[in-house]
């Protein structure tokens, strides 16, 4: 074996108390909302210009087209 016999180390973490955690939760929900409903409202920025939707994106020039 590459790494030997031992085991790496198990670091424990205490989740956070309170309503501090707990927008992860509902920022999941929020997205897998969006998902389940196929609600995607498009967001220009930097990231557009490796997106593979860029020719049909409706929040850029070259994607606002009318399908029928």
């Amino acid at each position: 074996r590459d790494g030997g016999e031992t085991l790496p180390k198990v670091q424990a973490q205490d989740p956070i108390e309170g309503a501090a955690g707990e927008w992860v939760g509902d920022l999941l929900a929020t997205a897998a909302g969006k998902v389940l409903d196929e609600r995607f409202t498009p967001t220009t920025g930097q990231h557009c210009t490796h997106c593979a939707f860029q020719a049909s994106c409706s929040a850029r020039p070259e994607g606002r087209q009318v399908v029928e």
